[in-house]
């Protein structure tokens, strides 16, 4: 048995045990919580930004440093 037959076979239970749905809806209420940065997510990116450091990847995987424009080359990966 495989990895998307077991998840089937999960499935299968819970829709059974009329669950299922049930699972959906806790599934999307968190789902909904974790798309929204919490507020010590919001002051460790804020600190980060006032010290300069990185705030995050761009779309490539590049470490993006606080301030960079567009038109600056973001900082290269440490391991490069």
């Amino acid at each position: 048995m495989n990895e998307d037959d077991d998840v089937q076979k999960s499935m299968d239970e819970l829709t059974e045990q009329g669950n299922f749905s049930n699972f959906v809806k806790q599934l999307d209420a968190l789902t909904d919580k974790l798309s929204v940065p919490g507020p010590n997510e919001e002051a460790f990116f804020e600190e980060r930004q006032r010290e300069g450091l990185g705030v995050g990847l761009d779309d490539d995987g590049n470490l993006v440093k606080a301030g960079a424009g567009a038109d600056q080359k973001p900082a290269a990966h440490e391991d490069e």
